[in-house]
């Protein structure tokens, strides 16, 4: 699955590779889940946030 994201998110492919290819992604509707998208600073789409020890990236 990592291999999917490679191309489009460099950073994706960084942190995989740090974390020997364990990562979750997860999509979220801006539109549905306006107060979600608010907490992790998700704006717009694509938006990609990768967690950091249980806590959303900053």
């Amino acid at each position: 699955m990592v291999r999917t994201f490679r191309s489009m998110a460099p950073e994706f492919d960084a942190a995989a590779e740090k974390q020997g290819d364990d990562l979750f992604a997860a999509k979220v509707d801006v539109e549905k889940l306006s107060k979600r998208a608010v907490s992790f600073n998700i704006r717009g789409l694509p938006a990609l946030r990768l967690p950091h020890n249980g806590k959303p990236a900053s």
